[in-house]
């Protein structure tokens, strides 16, 4: 009998832990899908994670960031498919950066500065929350997290 591997092929996102100078995070609220998330979106074809992270960050919040360092490789396996996120650091924004953030209307209904801890967690999808919180215990720890979940 013969033996046929199934290949998967999975989709990908980048991120970024964005924070203030008091060390509040900004989070958006897109208008694609329910719930909070940190800004970033899908890579296009031939962008790294890196380039794609700056990119979404440059078109949803009209900021040209440094990103750091990674903070989280982050796998998804769905029923829908496997998806893989890639989730950066970058320096805090200054007042100046932080007054000239522009939303990107077309994907995102809003945008918050806020704590972690004052994020209510019910405004967060389950897994988003998982890599969230493995991004931030990353920052804190100066390490790289790679974590599995399956939704």
């Amino acid at each position: 009998m013969e033996s046929r591997e199934t290949h998967t092929t999975a989709g990908a996102s980048a991120a970024a832990i964005v924070t203030d100078a008091q060390g509040r995070c900004v989070i958006v609220n897109p208008r694609n899908k329910p719930g909070w998330n940190l800004p970033g979106g899908h890579l296009n074809l031939g962008e790294t994670p890196r380039e794609a992270c700056t990119r979404e960050i440059r078109e949803e919040l009209g900021l040209d960031l440094e990103i750091g360092d990674l903070l989280v490789h982050f796998w998804v396996n769905r029923d829908s498919g496997s998806h893989v996120y890639y989730i950066f650091d970058t320096p805090a924004l200054t007042a100046d950066q932080v007054a000239s953030i522009t939303l990107q209307d077309a994907e995102l209904t809003e945008m918050r500065i806020t704590k972690p801890e004052e994020i209510d967690r019910a405004d967060i999808p389950r897994f988003a929350l998982t890599a969230w919180s493995a991004a931030l215990a990353a920052r804190e720890d100066k390490t790289i997290r790679y974590v599995e979940v399956s939704v």
